[in-house]
């Protein structure tokens, strides 16, 4: 071969090396955000369903109006491993909830299990406080808080 066939061979490795890593890049910055949308939408979706079980009356298997009582089985909420009566792990994330003790709220710590290695994303894990009316996610401590009814 040719010196200029010897550096076209050269040249399109290095184009194709620099491509394939930036390509790995973009599809593990991907997953990281996949693993975050997924965690946000469970605990959204249990702070819902932590409100209906606080509105719904004690009778009906509810809390009478408050929080008091509320375990991962009284939530309804898919899991695959239950660790304890307010701890859990489903496909996402670890769960854990802990009830305030006069029972007005509840506070729902998750650790998405993909953002344990990540490199992009800070914090590893999302805190969430549901009242009766109210969800606050608090996902960045250095950041203000958004809050869903």
């Amino acid at each position: 071969m040719g010196q200029q066939q010897l550096l076209l061979v050269i040249l399109v490795t290095i184009i194709v090396g620099v491509a394939t890593v930036t390509a790995i890049n973009i599809f593990g910055a991907s997953a990281e955000n996949s693993a975050i949308d997924a965690t946000r939408q469970d605990i959204l979706t249990m702070g819902a369903q932590m409100q209906g079980y606080a509105l719904k009356p004690e009778l009906m298997g509810g809390g009478g109006g408050d929080f008091t009582g509320l375990t991962v089985d009284k939530l309804g909420f898919g899991y695959t491993e239950k660790t304890s009566d307010t701890a859990f792990e489903n496909g996402n994330a670890a769960y854990s909830l802990t009830v305030a003790a006069d029972g007005s709220s509840v506070e729902i710590t998750a650790t998405p299990h993909r953002l344990a290695d990540a490199t992009t994303w800070s914090p590893k894990a999302f805190t969430v406080t549901v009242l009766k009316d109210d969800i606050s996610v608090d996902t960045e401590p250095a950041k203000a808080t958004a809050s869903a009814s």
